[in-house]
């Protein structure tokens, strides 16, 4: 949860049903990376296998990759919607398909 007014992020510690699976963290926009760094070291602490970090804007604001991958993430992948080095997934075919639809 974010704090609307500091911009502070808290995630509330809970058991989940992770341990020896595979997981995939999605989020809309990672720009720090502190969220999803906590995200995936809670899903590390909950026994999870691998941990991979996805999101559709991929800002990577200073030293976010590093943070995201020393908290336990395989890897960080994002969509070409902001270019960077982790923009591996093309949003040009749902666009396409989109205007296509539309016109």
């Amino acid at each position: 949860q974010r704090d609307r007014v500091t911009g502070n992020v808290t995630l509330e510690a809970k058991k989940l049903p992770v341990e020896g699976r595979d997981v995939v963290i999605f989020d809309d926009i990672i720009s720090s990376g502190g969220t999803m760094a906590k995200a995936v070291k809670m899903a590390r602490e909950n026994g999870a296998r691998k941990v991979y970090a996805a999101c559709v804007h991929p800002l990577l604001v200073g030293n976010a990759e590093e943070k995201i991958l020393g908290s336990g993430a395989e890897a960080i992948v994002g969509t070409d919607c902001v270019p960077s080095k982790v923009s591996i997934v093309s949003v040009a075919p749902l666009i396409a398909e989109a205007l296509k639809k539309q016109w």
